[in-house]
């Protein structure tokens, strides 16, 4: 039974790359927030696919569950599933490994709108690194800071590497704390967010600059979230020195006044027994 459920699974799978909603294996399974490795062993029949990822299969691209436990009724709810949101386009190298696709400040004025159009993006300038900690299962972009509103973390001309976050994980997924570059209906925003989606269906953006107020966001103007895993930055004149050791100074500060408590001690049991 399992199998066929697989099967099914697959089929699916199939109909979606045919139709170019989805172009590859590994950006259906970052759309599914699933490593490609594990997606892989799945559409060779290796591995079964299991509850959770048949659950965001009928989330994020309306497959019809009845359809992959029975077998029963169209493969999709929906007739047009073309826009379900998350379909990213991604730029490989030669040898199929995903690259960075850049946005640049001159570019953030149109991308909003054309962010999932293929023609734009494979235009945008891409890259790979080599460090391991910076390769990431989900796909990447980075992008140019512009303005002043999150300083002194990041300076207008760094760079921000960010992991995609599929809108299927917002609701629990967006945490305060975290940067995230916030692509709204006409801006590229990077801010620190509180997440009022369950209850109020947006989200608080926050600056770190204190002369920025906080801006709240309706999630019908978000159109894409990306969660920053690091920074590229050139503004090495900027960074503060690190704070004095509060700590440290005052543990010093103790041991010096009990050291000369001591020595008061002594001299004034040394006087006494002169009396």
């Amino acid at each position: 039974m399992n199998s066929e459920i697989t099967s099914r699974f697959i089929q699916c799978y199939e109909e979606l790359y045919r139709s170019g909603k989805c172009r590859s294996a590994r950006q259906f399974a970052h759309a599914m927030g699933v490593a490609p490795q594990s997606l892989n062993e799945i559409l060779k029949l290796r591995r079964e696919v299991n509850i959770d990822l048949m659950e965001k299969a009928c989330t994020v691209f309306s497959m019809n569950a009845n359809f992959l436990v029975t077998g029963i009724g169209p493969k999709f709810l929906k007739e047009d599933y073309s826009g379900v949101p998350g379909i990213l386009t991604i730029v490989t190298d030669h040898d199929e490994d995903e690259r960075i696709v850049h946005v640049p400040v001159q570019a953030q004025a149109g991308y909003p709108g054309r962010s999932m159009d293929p023609v734009f993006v494979q235009q945008l300038p891409s890259y790979n690194l080599p460090l391991p900690k910076l390769q990431f299962d989900q796909t990447t972009r980075s992008y140019e800071v512009d303005g002043e509103s999150m300083e002194p973390l990041l300076y207008k001309g760094d760079i921000v590497i960010s992991t995609y976050m599929h809108p299927v994980h917002w609701e629990k997924g967006l945490r305060e704390g975290p940067v995230y570059v916030i692509v709204t209906c006409q801006d590229v925003l990077v801010k620190r967010l509180t997440n009022r989606l369950v209850q109020e269906r947006k989200i608080i953006l926050h600056s770190d600059n204190p002369s920025f107020s906080s801006i709240a966001m309706a999630l019908s103007d978000i159109r894409e979230i990306w969660q920053v895993k690091a920074r590229i930055s050139t503004q090495m004149d900027k960074l503060k020195p690190a704070e004095p050791d509060k700590f440290g100074e005052l543990g010093q500060l103790k041991h010096m006044l009990t050291d000369q408590g001591e020595l008061l001690r002594e001299l004034m049991e040394r006087l006494n027994s002169q009396v």
